[in-house]
């Protein structure tokens, strides 16, 4: 799903360099938000048929030789649980809010570098994307090799690098090396932050 979803955010900044070269980009973009809003209307509108499930008696907690947990292990066990989950939330917080920055602000920091006419500063978010669609494709053979905390560290690392080139930047072409670097370095943190997760919680 995230692998699909990044063809769309590659595409746009392509056709937005495409389109900026005939003016066409503000009608587009009136087309595109009126078929957006439509589509939220039909789907609000669309009526969803839930199926009813029995609610589970709460389990208690056990221990792999069916014995019940003490209450003294359960209680650190929640206290590991909620502290994992409050770091996560922060994780999920925190790349999110780079992501889309990244994402929505590159092109106007390419732009401001930009001494020429050409609309090479539309297309760096592209090479983000694209770096970011590589990386989630290439994500689940890493993981076969490296651990998934490993490869999250690891990926978190060479976007802080990345975020660094782009701030010394002093032309696009720069931008677009620090870009792709920071795509490829987030690819991975999300989906293994969901995993995480679901690890921490299961199907609670």
């Amino acid at each position: 799903m995230n692998f699909s979803w990044g063809v769309g955010a590659v595409g746009a900044p392509l056709a937005i360099a495409a389109l900026e070269r005939s003016g066409h980009v503000a009608w587009t973009t009136y087309a595109t938000t009126a078929a957006a809003l439509t589509l939220c209307i039909w789907v609000a509108s669309d009526k969803f048929s839930i199926p009813l499930t029995p609610k589970k008696a709460e389990a208690i907690p056990q221990t792999k030789s069916g014995q019940a947990i003490p209450e003294q292990e359960r209680t650190l066990r929640q206290r590991r649980e909620f502290y994992s989950g409050l770091v996560l939330c922060v994780l999920f917080f925190t790349y999110v809010g780079v992501e889309t920055s990244i994402g929505g602000w590159i092109a106007v920091h390419a732009r401001r570098l930009s001494v020429s006419g050409a609309t090479f500063w539309a297309v760096v978010p592209a090479i983000f994307w694209g770096a970011l669609l590589l990386g989630r494709a290439s994500a689940p053979m890493l993981l076969r090799r490296i651990r998934q905390n490993k490869l999250a560290v690891a990926g978190l690392l060479l976007a802080l690098a990345a975020l660094v080139c782009i701030l010394a930047a002093h032309s696009p072409e720069i931008i677009a090396v620090g870009a792709g670097l920071a795509g490829f370095g987030l690819a991975s943190v999300y989906p293994i932050n969901l995993a995480l997760l679901s690890e921490c919680f299961g199907s609670k």
